[in-house]
């Protein structure tokens, strides 16, 4: 987090560091800033890989009682939606 926030200029605390880390919010990730998302974080924070790993990984969200899953479609929504419910059914 301390790498992004010096990249971005801001601070921890700063009021408006929520537009300068997140510039493009709901965009592709910028290639000059791909150094800094690690697997940890993805696999913590997101649900990527095969289709197989993704029905595990909610299956095992499922069993610890989430019932519900916030999606965010970026580039191609109803695409993006189709694949999704492909996925669950």
């Amino acid at each position: 987090m301390r790498r992004l926030l010096d990249r971005r200029g801001t601070t921890a605390t700063a009021p408006d560091r929520h537009t300068k880390l997140y510039p493009d919010y709901l965009g592709r990730i910028a290639p000059q800033d791909r150094d800094l998302i690690l697997p940890s974080l993805m696999n913590t924070l997101a649900l990527v890989g095969t289709r197989d790993d993704l029905r595990a990984r909610i299956a095992t969200l499922e069993r610890a009682g989430i019932d519900e899953l916030l999606i965010q479609p970026v580039i191609d929504p109803p695409a993006e939606m189709a694949q999704l419910v492909g996925l669950l059914t």
